[in-house]
């Protein structure tokens, strides 16, 4: 017989198994509460006095009972308004009551926007083909403001406004039989967040006169449609977070319908699996966001919470072990000045508040480094290292020490880190004597529409490398849309008290960047481009960058962005002043190249747009400038440059070295009367170069005025010996 036509035959109890097999697989439909009779509904809970009324036929009085119980019941008791989704606890109550009257009145947002007498929940104000602004709504963090303005004043027209908005959009926004991320008001994640919201308001509102039996009815009956829909269906990455946690708070909270122990179950199961396999073995989320990674933070403290008040755990998991390496990630990257940096879509609004809650998990986690780091050192105990490495997500940190007036680098080697990754391989930050002066630009908008939103996340935005005007292209790799957890290296990294250096490669190919790849898109696949840096503690860095193509000639240009305060003085042809407005501080940029270059700045321009810094998405972008050095039709490049930063005018050089009896690249910096000779090699050879000698792979040498130079470091790395 041809299996394809042949006829297959399923016993009640095989088709039981095939359900539960396939539990959480979209092609299954969600059954809506709606669609019960008020007998098979109230066969939901597991309430012996409840049971027993709907077995003789007293529907109404198993009702009241139900509803009776969650008016008598003390534990658990409703949850309170989660508050890193909102901030309604913390406005005064002129604001709070300005914000419910526009709720009263059908206006929503910040923007208050009117959404008619009838609302209209499909409304999208905005551009935006995501309509990001109308999935805000459906989250209904709104619920908040009008309980918080009900407990202050005891006035049930918040109450009402409450009921009647909440069964408008029961009414209006039925249970989809099946997952799908564009309905708005069902995306998974949104309902993981109302979840939260539905939970605190059910009992913010119960005792109201104006939350009338039928209401409460109907929202339990949606309150099972969230919960049975989150137990179906999930997404991944940073979005189940929020979906597992939306469960979880409906089963706990809501105990008396049957199937809590197992949404409870499945929630702490995917929460388990998301913390073990979201999360590189170094504490870094795998979108490697900052932004991102405080939100993955903030909702595994807020699971740890949950676990704790309620008695619980994860499968499997030892949580506060992996909360310390969580916090440690973002402590460790926080710049001089306590402001993080803004990595690919890496928005953070208030760096203060972040603050405050690395320092309170220091104290919980009993992790005195953390508490002196958000403390800026006036509390805790000193972190053991300065300089550090998060290998897995690529990300090293070059530090002085931890005042606010130390020198900082950040460079990023790692991969792609999903939808919201930028093209910045390789890219640098650079912070001296409390100024930005090398920066991620940050995120602008979400809008992929929108031709800044383009800019931002291309290499164009960032320190690195462009190549005959094209940016890296790694979004267009399906595969590097669903990053994977990390548990090698990436880059190559060293650390010693005298010196860092960190190296790193790009060779995914280059395009003319869109958020889209085009059909059979150009991608010139045939250059290289390694980044090596070297930070002689705690004096300055080098930056060395090789260009490698293997068919052809091309123009390359490597980029330096900047803080949008920094200004630039033409130094010499090759050498450029950065300066702060208040000229407290300065960063010599100081170029030598192995080929013809220019160098010179853009700012805000929009033909093509290039030299603008947008930080985070509400700050709204400003013109920056850009350095770029431009190497003209060559195949192979090396381009050096030296960051020499201080707190006034100084006299620098920098000058490239022959490297005899061996192969290497060779460098004399001058600096305050002092000469550096440095030697980076691949090979094992006795070499000279300048004055000085060394078998080393990394070696470092210094005079004095009129003295011989004397030995500052040197380290011997494990490559094999290359063939002549």
């Amino acid at each position: 017989m041809n299996p394809k036509h042949a006829s297959i035959k399923v016993g009640k109890r095989a088709w039981h198994h095939v359900v539960r097999l396939t539990r959480g697989v979209a092609t299954l439909n969600v059954v809506p509460a709606s669609s019960l009779s008020k007998r098979q509904f109230l066969r939901t809970f597991d309430l012996p006095q409840v049971s027993e009324l709907v077995k003789r036929g007293n529907l109404t009085g198993a009702q009241q009972v139900l509803l009776q119980h969650y008016q008598r019941r003390t534990a658990p008791a409703w949850p309170s308004f989660p508050e890193r989704f909102t901030d309604a606890a913390e406005l005064s109550t002129t604001k709070l009551l300005r914000r419910a009257k526009d709720l009263v009145e059908h206006c929503f947002g910040r923007e208050r926007i009117w959404l008619g007498k009838k609302i209209d929940w499909q409304h999208n104000p905005t551009p935006d083909p995501r309509a990001r602004w109308t999935r805000e709504v459906h989250r209904h963090r709104w619920v908040a403001i009008l309980a918080i303005a009900y407990e202050r004043t005891g006035d049930d027209e918040y109450a009402r406004a409450f009921v009647d908005l909440i069964l408008d959009w029961i009414r209006a926004n039925p249970l989809p039989p099946q997952k799908s991320e564009e309905n708005v008001a069902w995306t998974l994640m949104g309902v993981g967040i109302r979840s939260l919201f539905w939970a605190a308001a059910f009992g913010a509102f119960y005792r109201s006169s104006a939350f009338t039996d039928e209401a409460k009815f109907i929202m339990l009956r949606s309150i099972y449609d969230h919960a049975q829909f989150l137990f179906r269906f999930k997404t991944h990455h940073n979005h189940v977070l929020r979906e597992s946690i939306g469960l979880a708070v409906l089963a706990i909270y809501f105990p008396e319908f049957k199937q809590a122990p197992s949404w409870r179950q499945t929630a702490l199961t995917r929460l388990a699996h998301e913390l073990t396999e979201h999360v590189n073995e170094d504490g870094t989320s795998v979108e490697m966001s900052t932004g991102y990674q405080w939100l993955v933070v903030e909702e595994f403290q807020a699971v740890r919470t949950l676990l704790k008040e309620h008695d619980l755990t994860l499968p499997g998991i030892e949580i506060d072990s992996w909360m310390i390496k969580l916090y440690a990630a973002l402590a460790y990257v926080l710049r001089p000045g306590s402001v993080w940096p803004r990595l690919d879509d890496g928005f953070i609004y208030n760096d203060t508040l972040q603050l405050k809650k690395l320092a309170a998990a220091g104290y919980e986690l009993n992790r005195p480094d953390f508490v002196y780091i958000a403390h800026q050192g006036a509390h805790g105990e000193a972190p053991e290292y300065t300089s550090v490495a998060l290998s897995n997500a690529g990300l090293y940190v070059m530090r002085s020490d931890w005042s606010d007036a130390a020198r900082y680098l950040l460079f990023d080697a790692g991969q792609f880190s999903g939808y919201h990754g930028h093209e910045d391989k390789l890219g640098i930050e650079v912070f001296a004597y409390r100024k930005a002066f090398i920066v991620d630009p940050g995120c602008d908008s979400y809008n992929v529409k929108d031709p800044y939103r383009v800019y931002f996340a291309s290499s164009r935005a960032h320190s690195t490398a462009m190549i005959a005007g094209k940016s890296q292209v790694r979004r267009w790799y399906r595969s590097n849309l669903d990053p994977k957890r990390q548990t090698q290296a990436q880059g190559r990294w060293i650390t010693d008290p005298a010196f860092d250096y960190a190296e790193g490669a790009y060779q995914d190919g280059y395009g003319s960047y869109e958020f889209k790849a085009p059909r059979n898109p150009k991608i010139i696949t045939n250059v290289s481009h390694t980044r090596r840096v070297l930070f002689v503690k705690p004096d300055y860095w080098l930056i060395i960058d090789e260009l490698q193509s293997t068919a052809e000639r091309h123009n390359y240009e490597i980029i330096f962005n900047l803080a949008p305060d920094i200004k630039i003085e033409r130094i010499s042809e090759y050498c450029m002043g950065l300066y702060a407005e208040d000229n407290s501080a300065r960063l010599y940029l100081m170029t030598a190249g192995s080929n013809p270059y220019d160098i010179y700045s853009i700012r805000g321009s929009t033909e093509p747009i290039q030299g603008w810094y947008a930080g985070d998405m509400r700050e709204g972008r400003v013109p920056t400038t850009t350095v770029v050095c431009h190497i003209k039709d060559v195949d192979s490049t090396i381009l050096t440059t030296l960051l020499y930063p201080c707190r006034g005018e100084a006299k620098v050089d920098l000058q490239v070295q022959n490297v005899s009896q061996g192969s290497g690249l060779a460098y004399q910096v001058t600096f305050n009367n002092r000469i550096d000779y440095l030697l980076l090699s691949r090979d094992r050879k006795f070499k000279t170069f300048g004055p000085c000698s060394s078998d080393a792979s990394i070696a470092g040498f210094r005079a004095h005025a009129n003295e011989e130079p004397f030995e500052l470091f040197s380290w011997r790395l494990n490559i094999p010996e290359q063939p002549a």
